[in-house]
């Protein structure tokens, strides 16, 4: 992806799930165990750390791109709307513009990191999000929840009626 990079993966014990725990046990916020279709047995669900960096380039051009949007829209008296200078923007609208360019950079970061790792994520993802700066990278992380590997299911044995 041109504008983000995983910068690092690692897996994380899961909260809540006692150890020698029975099959079934449940933290409070979260299943600790999922049940797999055949023959009843429990895994373990995988956290995972994701650490992603979008690049100066891109975050300064989000900017540019947020505040060419709310000049369009503004209306400040004393300025005609899309001539509005940048530093007026800045203090009328700056907090709103750094919030959506928050949000639009991680939804991009975090959709490119997921694709690029091939994770199957099962979870909204715990954030950590560094200071957002026009000139410089927008470094984040985010905790989440994946499907995990049940690996080969022996089914000889198993009968099926209809």
């Amino acid at each position: 992806m041109l504008y983000s990079r995983i910068v690092d993966t690692v897996e994380l014990p899961f909260p809540g799930a006692p150890a020698g725990s029975e099959p079934g046990a449940r933290d409070s916020m979260t299943k600790a165990y999922v049940k797999s279709a055949a023959g009843s047995v429990y895994k373990k669900i995988v956290r995972r750390k994701i650490a992603v960096e979008v690049p100066a380039e891109r975050v300064a051009s989000e900017f540019e791109r947020a505040f060419r949007s709310v000049s369009q829209r503004a209306r400040i008296k004393g300025f005609r709307p899309g001539r509005i200078p940048r530093p007026v923007l800045e203090r009328f609208f700056g907090e709103e513009v750094r919030s959506q360019v928050a949000t639009v950079l991680v939804r991009e970061g975090m959709g490119g990191a997921i694709e690029q790792s091939n994770l199957q994520v099962v979870s909204q993802p715990e954030l950590d999000i560094g200071t957002l700066s026009e000139t410089e990278a927008l470094r984040f992380s985010a905790t989440v929840d994946v499907r995990p590997e049940l690996g080969a299911i022996d089914v000889e044995g198993l009968t099926a009626e209809r």
